[in-house]
């Protein structure tokens, strides 16, 4: 709890204004990813940025999303992008713009769990 609590801190968020509304939001994917493509980080980058590349880790292999020759920091940038274009998603839960922004850039396939 203590390390989670540091690395708000560090990231420049209070935990007072750290809702669930908030960090299940778009607009704190793309807070966390915009640190991504930074080339000397300060910390607080650092920690944004692996904030993002891992929430979108994890999102493609739940989702079983394939995106062949797509780095995640390229899926990041994409993502910034999109929301960017449509701030209407960005009090959406942070998979939706994700989904949307992946599968419209990328010819990503979803492998069906089902055979």
């Amino acid at each position: 709890m203590l390390l989670v609590l540091a690395s708000l801190m560090v990231m420049g968020l209070s935990p007072g204004a750290l809702t669930k509304e908030y960090l299940t939001s778009g607009s704190y994917l793309v807070h966390a990813c915009e640190a991504v493509p930074i080339d000397h980080p300060t910390a607080e980058e650092s920690v944004r940025s692996i904030a993002c590349l891992s929430y979108i880790e994890g999102f493609t292999d739940a989702d079983k999303t394939e995106c062949a020759s797509v780095s995640y920091a390229q899926m990041a940038s994409v993502y910034v992008a999109y929301m960017k274009q449509h701030p209407e998603v960005m009090k959406m839960p942070k998979s939706v713009g994700l989904s949307i922004a992946l599968r419209q850039s990328y010819p990503c396939t979803v492998e069906s769990p089902i055979k």
